[in-house]
């Protein structure tokens, strides 16, 4: 240890210079026009885990049924903010 509390930090993850658009924790921060972004990715892996879901009902399994509700939900809940944009 050098002695400073944050010789430990990971400088892959971190971020030095100011920007207005970020990712964080999966979402696209936008400062400069005030929003919050779904990434495409995000929205591709909905569209396939409820694309697999739906080809094998009934028989799909309890974990990927609950993971297509999962990811239902959380993206509704972005969906009801005023902020969210790409949904």
């Amino acid at each position: 240890m050098s002695g400073t509390p944050f010789s430990n930090v990971n400088n892959i993850h971190v971020q030095y210079k100011p920007v207005q658009r970020i990712v964080w924790i999966g979402l696209i921060c936008d400062s400069a026009r005030f929003s919050i972004e779904i990434p495409d990715r995000r929205l591709n892996d909905f569209n396939s885990s409820l694309m697999h879901v739906l080809s094998w009902l009934p028989f799909v399994s309890a974990r990927e049924l609950a993971k297509c509700t999962g990811t239902i939900v959380s993206n509704k809940l972005l969906r009801l903010h005023p902020l969210v944009h790409g949904v």
